[in-house]
């Protein structure tokens, strides 16, 4: 049997306005140092797990895709979290528009209407994913959607993808949406994206 060996990105956000936690944060703090290993295809692979947790701010924004500029092959994948208010599913995001749209300031006290993140950058990007490949009928409390919102979670991913795209990378990247803990519990969540990583690393 061949032997694998991925490193995958998981980023989630700091707690902002009101919350005094944040579920991204906790679920990617979950798997800080973790290594999982599947079996599919007559291949073994074993995913090293690496965690940053963002500021909910132009800078936390900028973060990734900084990181991909200066180091554009430090991960075969990356999987980018957010806390979603009002969902009653995970929500897996196929796009990020070019727009910032706040409903209240960012950490930094940033609070912006109808504005462009990316002079000059496209009205939207798409993730290269083929979500379809992904057979997300197993997971029931999981849904497509083509809305990030207009705040930094939209805007951390429009900047990381349009990061790749400059660079001419193909590295998966998703950017997923999460409820509170007491809609969807926190280990179905957990569960969910281990799932979701070791589908990337086998499309």
């Amino acid at each position: 049997m061949r032997e694998k060996t991925k490193s995958i990105l998981i980023t989630g956000f700091e707690p902002f306005a009101e919350h005094q936690t944040n579920i991204s944060q906790d679920i990617a703090n979950a798997f800080a140092g973790k290594v999982t290993t599947f079996e599919q295809n007559n291949c073994s692979y074993e995913l090293n797990w690496q965690t940053e947790i963002l500021s909910v701010d132009e800078q936390g924004s900028a973060q990734i895709a900084n990181m991909l500029s200066q180091k554009p092959n430090a991960f075969h994948a990356i999987i980018q979290c957010g806390l979603c208010e009002n969902c009653e599913h995970i929500h897996i995001e196929t796009k990020a528009r070019n727009r910032l749209d706040m409903r209240v300031a960012d950490n930094a006290g940033r609070f912006l209407e109808g504005t462009v993140i990316i002079p000059d950058a496209p009205q939207e990007l798409l993730t290269s994913i083929d979500l379809e490949a992904l057979h997300l009928e197993s997971f029931p409390y999981a849904k497509i959607s083509d809305d990030a919102g207009a705040y930094v979670c939209n805007e951390t991913y429009f900047r990381t993808l349009w990061a790749c795209k400059n660079a001419k990378q193909s590295i998966p990247l998703i950017f997923v949406h999460l409820p509170f803990s007491n809609i969807v519990a926190f280990a179905e969540q957990e569960a969910f994206i281990q799932k979701l990583g070791e589908s990337f690393l086998t499309l």
